[in-house]
């Protein structure tokens, strides 16, 4: 007679039926002690499985961007995300890429001028194990590049980009969901400058993911950015906030 486990304790009821046609009912309680931890090992397993995976997202931004001797920019658009991850060598490396592009504006304080940006991130990064299940923490670096596309190039800024620093930290909760948080600092350059903190771009965001039955991930994500160039004489400033989803297979 075979039982499915079903968690730390497991229930049944058996019935035996006497000679003389008399029912007897009882409990039989089956204790597993050892459940939490292979449930643990079976969680953590999914994240760390050696896999490709893609992400494609959308999300709406509200923007500003202030730059020297000119007008002050204020966007609301959409942006396009797309995201490649994989655990590299080992479970405990991974490289991962992500690109963003402005998909369409929405509302714009310039008539008649097109403002659009452009960035990539690549990045190889190492799981550190000084936090256990069900935690989980990953310190990439890698490279970054963004760019603006403006009609007549009235103002922006062009191929600016620089080295970067990642940390990603995850908790799995008790119903499977994932929540995570990150923040990126990167010194940028438009190759004419040399690199330094003061020119920068600082952003951080939450997500939380939950997994749908075909094993694939849908998540909603906050994102905020920060980026200050001092750049050929000239100042930028750029704030914004992004409020998204995406579909992770």
């Amino acid at each position: 007679y075979k039982v499915k486990i079903e968690g730390p304790t497991t229930r049944i009821e058996i019935t035996a039926i006497g000679p003389l046609g008399d029912v007897h009912t009882d409990a039989l309680v089956i204790s597993y002690p050892f459940w939490k931890r292979l449930f643990e090992k079976e969680e953590q397993s999914q994240i760390l499985e050696k896999k490709n995976e893609f992400s494609t997202g959308l999300g709406i931004t509200v923007l500003s961007y202030k730059q020297t001797s000119k007008s002050d920019v204020s966007l609301i658009s959409s942006t396009f995300k797309g995201s490649y991850d994989r655990n590299i060598f080992n479970p405990n490396w991974a490289l991962g890429a992500s690109v963003f592009t402005t998909a369409v504006n929405f509302k714009n304080n310039i008539a008649g001028t097109s403002v659009r940006f452009l960035g990539f991130n690549l990045r190889l990064g190492y799981r550190f194990s000084f936090l256990k299940h069900p935690w989980d923490f990953i310190l990439f670096g890698g490279g970054y590049y963004s760019t603006m596309f403006v009609t007549q190039c009235q103002f922006g800024y062009t191929n600016v980009y620089g080295p970067q620093i990642f940390p990603v930290i995850k908790r799995m909760l008790s119903n499977g969901h994932i929540i995570s948080s990150y923040l990126k600092i990167s010194p940028v350059t438009d190759g004419f400058s040399v690199i330094k903190l003061s020119t920068r771009e600082i952003a951080t965001g939450v997500n939380y993911a939950f997994q749908l039955k075909n094993k694939s991930w849908v998540a909603l994500s906050f994102d905020y950015a920060n980026l200050v160039l001092y750049l050929s004489g000239n100042t930028a400033r750029v704030n914004s906030y992004t409020l998204g989803g995406s579909y992770k297979f």
